[in-house]
């Protein structure tokens, strides 16, 4: 697993875990989400003007809810058949999930214990680290649908996962995301891809709440991981990605992000392992106020061999005020690797608006058009 160590910090996180579990899901998994946490608060701080104690004794955590009633027309989920298991505040749903024993498993084990008492607005946040992850294992190749729902008026929710693949599977991933009433939803997925184990990894976010999203995923030897972040309804979220590659695996991450008002995504690649090739592609929409920052690391140690890394960051100006800050960085400490990044920003075509205009389209139509060709990854 990716060793995180955090920035030093001000905030009274909790960090003296103690591991009950033999599951390998360690406290730098933790830290990740931990991260994300930390990266929204000082967002929510900028915005508000105020003590991030004020601000946290705000959301207190959501209550386990068996179950929920939710107008799921208002949101356009795939509609393909999947093993889906479903998350309600923080905790699995029985009600809601539908899969087959067959082809996937799901237990609870307490992994981190929380063994410091704290008297501060983040003591439920900490506590809440101590919620039993869901371990999901997928046994054969298959279609798997996780669903996270939070609810409730200013309401904070923990789900962990514990997602393994065995070897040679190839598994559909689907990761939604339903968040309501302004509600704070903070995931953590840590992932554990088999040998020769082959993922398709989509996400989707929906609602008016906030989601923080925290993966940190482990790619065995010849494995193959594809991510893309396919529709966004919220209007900000904060996203921290660790990614470890290990031999002969690829990797691609692509990403449009088009409406929003703030957007925080930290990603980190890791090539642990000879023949390991990474590309991430990520495109911003920029509006009105609306603030995008995507820092994309990438990390290849001395002694490997052939391998590759391809970083693009575009950002287009839809309307003044937008702000972009796009940032690749590479830590290549070896000869026999390729590296390739980039960084660039646009506005929309006064005369590519002109010329779709001039055949008879809107200009509502024709900026829709300019859009969707800067997206198309």
């Amino acid at each position: 697993m990716l060793k995180i160590v955090p920035e030093k910090t001000a905030l009274p996180f909790v960090e003296d875990f103690h591991l009950i579990s033999t599951k390998d899901v360690s406290q730098e998994s933790l830290l990740c989400r931990r991260q994300s946490m930390e990266s929204y608060m000082k967002r929510l701080l900028l915005a508000s003007g105020q003590k991030w104690q004020s601000v946290l004794k705000g959301f207190g955590l959501a209550s386990q809810t068996a179950s929920v009633d939710l107008d799921w027309a208002l949101y356009d989920l795939p509609t393909e058949e999947a093993e889906t298991i479903v998350f309600v505040n923080g905790c699995y749903d029985s009600a809601l999930s539908s899969f087959d024993l067959k082809n996937v498993q799901i237990s609870s084990v307490d992994v981190i214990q929380n063994t410091v008492k704290m008297k501060t607005p983040f003591s439920d946040l900490n506590q809440a680290y101590a919620i039993d992850p869901q371990i999901i294992t997928v046994l054969k190749s298959s279609n798997l649908r996780l669903i996270f729902i939070g609810t409730g008026d200013k309401k904070l929710s923990l789900p962990s996962v514990h997602l393994v693949v065995e070897k040679k599977l190839s598994v559909s991933l689907e990761e939604i995301y339903i968040v309501e009433n302004e509600s704070l939803l903070g995931s953590l997925l840590v992932g554990d891809f088999g040998e020769l184990a082959k993922v398709d990894h989509s996400v989707f976010l929906f609602g008016k709440g906030k989601p923080l999203l925290s993966h940190a995923i482990e790619v065995a030897n010849n494995g193959d991981y594809s991510f893309n972040l396919v529709r966004s309804t919220t209007d900000s979220f904060v996203f921290d990605q660790f990614v470890t590659l290990h031999e002969s695996v690829a990797l691609e991450i692509k990403s449009a992000l088009r409406s929003y008002e703030t957007v925080d995504w930290f990603n980190t690649v890791s090539h642990l392992g000879d023949h390991s090739h990474s590309i991430l592609k990520v495109r911003t929409v920029g509006k009105e106020d609306s603030f995008a920052t995507v820092v994309a690391n990438a990390i290849i140690p001395a002694g490997l061999k052939d391998c590759s890394i391809d970083q693009n960051l575009k950002g287009l100006f839809l309307e003044e005020g937008a702000t972009f800050n796009l940032t690749p960085n590479m830590m290549v400490s070896t000869e026999e690797a390729t590296a390739h990044h980039g960084a660039a920003m646009e506005t929309v075509s006064k005369d590519k608006l002109f010329y779709l205009q001039s055949r008879g389209l809107s200009a509502e139509d024709s900026q829709s058009i300019l859009v969707d060709a800067f997206c198309t990854l």
